[in-house]
């Protein structure tokens, strides 16, 4: 049964979507890293997951490997290999993802066995402003210097997390059958929660502005015209079905 923390609505009533996801080092080819990210269910189709992305703000132990492939000219491959509204079930299957590496001998960059979190979490205001106080003026990084080869590492760390290359083989990695989702369909209650969700959204004329000036301008190809034509007749091929059984009844 879905409950409270099944489906996460955030700002303007968006459904917030749960991730696990991979690191995976392309020179042994193992996973180093088991993580859980979310991201709003309307930035699926053109946002890349950030939180699985983004390499700095890690432990020590994901830094050196991080940075000894960035010596090596290797990016780190990231793998999503669950996405679901269900905050539990995210925590669970992260759990259930470290345990599945280490007892199979896996040297895992995690400390903590997973299933932990404050996702959906917000500070008081009083938190805010105490948070804020606190680094208001903080010098730790003033006359700090990096060393060229600390400068140069990170730069090709996040140089090729970046290519087009990359960034195709993210997309195929998570297409098609590879996608946890392919060939599944989300309970019907939840189903429900999200139809429900995105009929209250109500865009603001800022939002509106930034969406169509975002397709003003684009051409799709021939083959993404035809592949739109394909599914737009099979969607009407299946509502004629749906309405002549019900005639027939």
């Amino acid at each position: 049964m879905v409950g409270i923390r099944d489906t996460h609505v955030g700002h303007a009533n968006e459904v917030i979507v749960y991730y696990v996801y991979e690191h995976w080092r392309p020179d042994k080819n193992e996973c180093f890293y088991v993580g859980k990210g979310t991201m709003p269910q309307t930035q699926r189709a053109t946002t890349l997951p950030r939180r699985a992305f983004h390499m700095h703000g890690r432990n020590e132990r994901h830094a050196r490997i991080v940075n000894k492939l960035a010596q090596m000219h290797v990016e780190v491959e990231v793998r999503i290999i669950l996405q679901t509204p269900n905050l539990d079930q995210a925590f669970n299957f992260e759990k259930w993802r470290i345990s599945f590496w280490r007892l199979a001998g896996v040297q895992l960059a995690n400390f903590v066995d997973g299933g932990g979190g404050v996702s959906g979490w917000k500070h008081s205001t009083q938190e805010v402003e105490r948070i804020r106080k606190r680094f208001t003026g903080n010098k730790f990084h003033l006359g700090r210097k990096f060393t060229e080869e600390w400068k140069r590492n990170i730069s090709l760390s996040v140089r090729a997390s970046k290519t087009p290359e990359v960034r195709k083989k993210h997309s195929d990695a998570s297409k098609g059958e590879n996608n946890y989702w392919f060939g599944k369909t989300q309970p019907a209650q939840t189903r429900a929660a999200v139809a429900n969700a995105n009929r209250r959204r109500v865009w603001s004329t800022e939002s509106k502005n930034k969406m169509a000036a975002t397709m003003t301008g684009r051409r799709h190809t021939d083959s993404t015209k035809e592949k739109n034509r394909q599914i737009a007749l099979q969607r009407w091929a299946r509502v004629k079905a749906e309405k002549d059984a019900s005639r027939l009844n």
